[in-house]
């Protein structure tokens, strides 16, 4: 049996449906999107050959992949998301020449999976709720253009949940937004996320005990950024958030709603993860260079993770 080694370099490619901001159907081989496990030990993430995307579960400390998630039908595995134990990862399967796509929940050492929900609608990026019992997803009900000229793109946004063991799922919002994306939750079942809508466009959040959606997220001590700027949010706790402004990174204290600025990068930011464990946020940037960079929660030392998949027997 072989194993997959990686030395640390990835080498990035724009993949279509990595996210709730796709334009096509297309995946281009090469790297896709990642997570980090809260105890920062595994990476899991996406790797397209020949157009289809496989899970890779790899060990930070031993330097090599535990385990691939790969479907047999040619379906593509994308936007894998651990659970809080670092147990399991909820990914969507897009299958081969399809728009729609379902939610799979898979397992770290066995590699058996699971589908949770039904492919009748565009289903981009799913995270587990706090409790692990249930999933939290966006999906999308339209694919078309926008005008004459622009292209194809999924559109009509909401988020929704399902139960793991029965499959049953239910509408959250009523945003039916252009785009929608970058789902997070914390402990207390908040889910922050970011909406594309121009001037309206920037990050909310949703509580999904209650229903309520916020206002949009803004900061009262940094005025040189607009809120319709911010993206990205990642929760470090229930009271503070991380997030971006093109390649600016920032914490928000919820409570007081005052930003302080931790580090500043020479491209745009995406990608955002953080290991509460390590205490490290991991990201990517747009210029699909492939490096997983690192920095502690300061802003300071910075890491650089690079991938480059070869196997050895």
């Amino acid at each position: 049996m072989k194993k997959y080694i990686y030395s640390l370099f990835l080498i990035v490619h724009v993949i279509a449906i990595s996210g709730c901001f796709n334009k096509g159907i297309e995946h281009e081989d090469g790297f896709g999107n990642f997570d980090v496990s809260s105890d920062g030990k595994l990476i899991a993430f996406s790797w397209i050959t020949n157009g289809q995307a496989s899970l890779y579960i790899y060990d930070l400390k031993r330097n090599y992949v535990l385990k691939k998630i790969s479907s047999p039908s040619e379906a593509s595995f994308l936007n894998p998301r651990f659970s809080a134990d670092g147990k399991n990862v909820v990914f969507v399967s897009n299958e081969k020449n399809s728009i729609n796509s379902s939610i799979y929940v898979g397992n770290v050492i066995s590699g058996e999976i699971k589908k949770i929900t039904d492919t009748n609608s565009i289903k981009t990026e799913a995270v587990f709720k706090s409790n692990g019992d249930s999933i939290i997803y966006c999906a999308a009900n339209e694919y078309g253009n926008n005008s004459i000229v622009a292209a194809k793109t999924a559109r009509d946004f909401d988020i929704y949940s399902v139960s793991i063991s029965s499959g049953l799922s239910k509408r959250y919002t009523s945003l039916n937004a252009y785009s929608l994306g970058s789902l997070n939750i914390d402990s207390a079942s908040t889910i922050a996320f970011y909406v594309f809508a121009g001037d309206n466009g920037g990050i909310f959040k949703y509580n999904a005990l209650d229903g309520k959606m916020s206002k949009r997220i803004s900061s009262i001590n940094d005025t040189s950024d607009k809120a319709e700027d911010y993206s990205n949010p990642f929760f470090i706790d229930s009271n503070h958030l991380l997030y971006t402004v093109y390649n600016r990174m920032y914490i928000i204290d919820l409570r007081s709603q005052k930003t302080k600025s931790i580090y500043s990068f020479n491209s745009n930011i995406s990608n955002l993860r953080y290991s509460s464990t390590l205490q490290r946020i991991f990201f990517t940037d747009e210029s699909s260079d492939g490096i997983i960079y690192s920095i502690d929660i300061s802003g300071k030392e910075k890491h650089e993770l690079k991938l480059m998949p070869r196997s050895s027997p």
